[in-house]
């Protein structure tokens, strides 16, 4: 940022926010996940503590044998005594998340938050800084001239373009039109005096936005689980398969480790030897019942209250627990031949579909 752009902001902590990663032409500004730390043996962690319920006294995570730590993971799994994942801690940061996403996020009252603040972060253009919805994702950015920014809306239905678009276009033309309206208003106002605090009052619950997450492996089952269901927001969907990705890809940091010496270990080779003895640890993580939605988790249907949303899966989810078929199993058919038949539940219902909760699809 230039002295000169300092000068000319009211607050003098104000800085310009770093440009979002993953903006694309046809989809907005996108998320991305990065675990920045985790135990570097988390189901070792987590198999120390749930042997005390047996009586046996773990020392050192040396005396865990491999077979203890799947054991755990899987006792975790079939128990609603699930403390010991709170021994596992995660530490998130996560950009390209709008506003509308972190305020439900935050709901999750056992995590801690570090967000960027609008107070003293200026966001830069506005149409390469929000997010855009299901239904306008794959389409083109629209093209307005500068001068049409403030038309009417009756000016800008009237255009050509407008008026032989698809139905898609034109929804999209109007998006950002207003996302161009708010950002020359908001960009005039804080180069003209109104404090960037002040000033954010006008950005769109799309404002992109990144934040530092940091919980533990009992809330982040819980939190995938109801964001993972039919009724959360979709772009939780995208967020939650790079939270998952970013777990089974995880590797501790080795840069530390003495390397030039003769005889020493250098960082490639301690990650080497460290991946050998624990990546499968993250592999079964990923793999395990926590980056799937709570009926899954549940074996039952979990919103069943009359303020609930509809959803495409839940009358296959409680035949399924009504004829006591396991959540491992429901991705096949099930039929007894004469009184039910069920039919597959796809992982593409629940993880792709922005409709799903909704009235019309339900």
């Amino acid at each position: 940022m230039s002295e000169g752009s300092i000068r000319r902001w009211e607050d003098e902590h104000q800085y310009d926010a770093e440009p979002q990663p993953g903006v694309t032409e046809h989809n907005g500004v996108m998320p991305s996940v990065h675990l920045l730390h985790m135990q570097d043996d988390p189901l070792g962690v987590l198999a120390a503590q749930n042997a005390i319920y047996k009586g046996i006294v773990k020392r050192s995570l040396s005396e865990v044998t491999d077979d203890e730590r799947r054991q755990a993971l899987e006792d975790m799994m079939r128990t609603t005594l699930q403390s010991p994942l709170e021994a596992i801690k995660l530490h998130w940061m996560i950009e390209g998340v709008d506003r509308a996403f972190t305020h439900q996020m935050v709901r999750q009252r056992t995590a801690n938050y570090g967000q960027e603040s609008l107070r003293f972060s200026v966001v830069g253009p506005l149409i390469d800084a929000t997010t855009l919805p299901p239904d306008l994702q794959g389409t083109k950015k629209a093209v307005i001239e500068p001068t049409a920014t403030f038309w009417s809306l009756d000016d800008i239905m009237a255009s050509n373009f407008f008026t032989y678009a698809s139905k898609d276009e034109r929804n999209r033309m109007i998006w950002d039109w207003v996302i161009m309206n708010i950002d020359a208003g908001y960009h005039y106002l804080v180069e003209h005096g109104i404090a960037a605090e002040e000033a954010r009052g006008l950005l769109p619950h799309a404002t992109a936005t990144r934040l530092h997450w940091q919980t533990d492996l009992r809330g982040l089952m819980k939190v995938m689980g109801e964001r993972l269901c039919t009724q959360a927001q979709f772009h939780w969907k995208i967020v939650a398969a790079q939270v998952r990705d970013a777990v089974r890809n995880y590797t501790p940091d080795f840069s530390w480790t003495a390397d030039g010496d003769a005889g020493s270990t250098t960082p490639e080779s301690a990650a080497d030897m460290w991946a050998h003895h624990n990546r499968w640890q993250f592999e079964l993580l990923a793999d395990s019942g926590i980056f799937r939605p709570v009926c899954f988790q549940t074996g039952k249907c979990m919103f069943q209250a009359s303020a609930d949303r509809g959803c495409t899966i839940r009358e296959r989810v409680e035949l399924n627990a009504s004829h006591g078929v396991p959540s491992s199993e429901w991705d096949k058919a099930h039929t007894d031949g004469v009184t039910y038949s069920i039919e597959p539940i796809k992982t593409v219902e629940w993880l792709m579909n922005p409709a799903a909760a909704r009235k019309t699809a339900g």
